[in-house]
Parts: structure tokens; sequence; C-alpha cells
């Protein structure tokens, strides 16, 4: 939820592309790969990341599809009970 609320600048309840790109961005420059990514190729990733993980197709992700980047194991949002 910390996390979320960090990438969900404008309080919307959605993760839009914009906001994706900044988690995307800050994710590769904690892996120390920010220099080999150009602006275009992050753009990129952002799209690839909206279409494999944006279940409604409505550009955005909400938190239940944001939840499934997270691994199974650690992710409490994936359990029975949630969804």
């Amino acid at each position: 939820m910390k996390i979320w609320r960090e990438y969900d600048t404008d309080n919307s309840g959605y993760i839009e592309a914009d906001e994706l790109k900044n988690f995307l961005r800050d994710l590769l420059k904690e892996a120390k790969k920010i220099n080999d990514v150009s602006e275009d190729k992050l753009i990129e990733y952002t799209d690839t990341m909206l279409q494999v993980f944006d279940a409604n197709k409505d550009g955005r992700l909400q938190l239940s599809e944001m939840a499934k980047l997270l691994p199974v194991k650690e992710n409490f949002l994936c359990r029975q009970v949630f969804k």
C-alpha cells in the first residue's frame, strides 16, 4: 500500500501510464539499469506492462491489477478473501 500511495500521485485510486512510467523508472534506477534505458524504451516498457496487467483494458492499473506484479507468496491481496 505504501508503494501504491507513493505512485498514485493524483490519488485517483489508479496507476495511470505516467505514474507507471515513474514506477518503472525508479525500479530500473534501483536495479542500476537506468543509464541503459532511453525514454522511448521506458515508454515501450510502460505500454507493455499495461498490455499485460491491465485486465479490463482501461489504460490504467487498479490495485488488484497492480497486485499481480508481486509474488503470490508475499501478496496478501491475491488471497481468496480479497477476490
